[in-house]
């Protein structure tokens, strides 16, 4: 047992806490969220905006992301939150293709779309 003021050790292979194993759908968002950061860059390197992939999440307005001098991506808050939104089932329409169970369309979508960003 644990001295007085000590925790106990969760031993191996014990997830501590704030480690929860992920949901199929919150690994399914991250991934998918990952696919449109990638996009992004994709798209700051040819010094174009990226594409818009549906009519219920709104692209931010302002300037598009873009690669600075030393070859970083620069990005403003609202695209970091359309990613976010865009990845979101919920956040789409119910009309939306990418809605509710729509999450691998959006990223064969997004792969199409990195795919062409890199051929151009």
């Amino acid at each position: 047992a644990p001295a007085a003021g000590e925790e106990a050790s969760a031993g191996p292979g014990t997830p501590s806490v704030g480690s929860a194993p992920l949901a199929d759908g919150e690994r399914s968002s991250r991934y998918t969220s990952g696919l449109l950061s990638l996009m992004i860059q994709k798209y700051a390197k040819r010094a174009r905006p990226p594409p818009r992939l549906c009519a219920c999440v709104a692209s931010p307005q302002g300037p598009a992301p873009s690669i600075g001098a030393d070859g970083s991506l620069s990005q403003t808050q609202a695209w970091e939150a359309f990613i976010q939104r865009v990845a979101d089932p919920e956040c789409h329409a119910r009309n939306c293709e990418f809605a509710q169970g729509g999450l691998p369309r959006l990223q064969r979508q997004v792969l199409l779309l990195i795919q062409a960003a890199k051929d151009q």
